[in-house]
């Protein structure tokens, strides 16, 4: 596959979806020419989003801390966020009388808004109807998971029902500092699937707020884009094959989890391959 440059993928479309962490930034600092990126699209009045996975904080913060890494993103216009998506999801009449156990940080529960109904820890608690997967550090994580493979254990040896799960965030790993790999909220979906497949015979089922779902993809649409958007992300698994799934276009870029060498042992088609964000 043909290596292109940003240039040419910004004459091509007239809106463009940039994935967070491994193309804009990673943990420590903004990547080698986000900052230009964002720069050049705000004096050329392009629509643009950051388009992330992220469901830990607000689409405030999310601003804030991309501005305090130098990116000149001017407002909260311009981010789309699982977290943000959630909280619409939320006010759905569907959870107002459900009790509702997530696993991610005590101070997430405002992420819920006042829609939902009982608020609880699954660390804690073994009685509930959904299952809400948020986000993958501050909290005991031995102890949470634990206690979910137990619920869902006993819940369905009693009645052969289980929660329902909702994962904000899929990102099984992404990109922290530099050269580093961390897991992220949604390998511990994949651990319960696994587990229920292997010794109960039985596969769980999973809504995804965040890419690759289409929750967030129609948060897009909602917005009012123009007719050729395009994702520019560096997982397959999740910015690719939601794209591809929602029906846009996408560009791997190699500067975050996958290079060129996936791609095919993946089965999963980007339509460009970007090496940098260089114009």
């Amino acid at each position: 596959m043909k290596i292109t440059v940003m240039s040419e993928i910004l004459d091509r479309y007239d809106t463009i979806l940039l994935d967070a962490q491994g193309v804009l930034i990673n943990s420590k600092r903004a990547l080698p020419y986000a900052c230009e990126l964002i720069d050049y699209l705000n004096s050329a009045q392009y629509n643009y989003y950051v388009f992330t996975n992220s469901s830990s904080v607000s689409e405030k913060e999310i601003l804030n801390r991309l501005q305090e890494k130098n990116l000149p993103i001017p407002s909260l216009h311009h981010i789309i966020s699982a977290g943000g998506i959630l909280r619409k999801y939320m006010k759905d009449s569907l959870f107002k009388k459900k009790r509702i156990a997530f696993l991610g940080e005590e101070g997430l529960v405002s992420t819920f808004g006042e829609a939902a109904g009982d608020i609880l820890n699954c660390a804690h608690s073994t009685d509930y109807d959904v299952l809400m997967i948020l986000d993958d550090e501050r909290f005991d994580f031995k102890a949470s998971v634990d206690n979910i493979l137990t619920t869902f254990f006993c819940r369905y040896r009693q009645n052969q029902s289980l929660p329902n799960i909702i994962l904000v965030n899929p990102d099984m790993v992404y990109p922290s500092a530099d050269g580093e790999v961390v897991f992220g909220p949604g390998i511990v979906f994949n651990m319960l699937n696994e587990v229920m497949i292997k010794i109960l015979g039985i596969h769980l089922s999973v809504e995804c707020l965040g890419k690759p779902g289409h929750h967030i993809f129609e948060e897009v649409v909602r917005r009012g884009t123009g007719e050729f958007p395009i994702i520019i992300g560096d997982q397959l698994s999740t910015d690719i094959l939601g794209a591809k799934r929602f029906g846009i276009d996408a560009a791997l870029i190699t500067t975050g989890i996958n290079t060129v060498g996936d791609i095919r042992r993946i089965g999963i088609q980007p339509d460009y391959l970007l090496n940098s964000l260089k114009l």
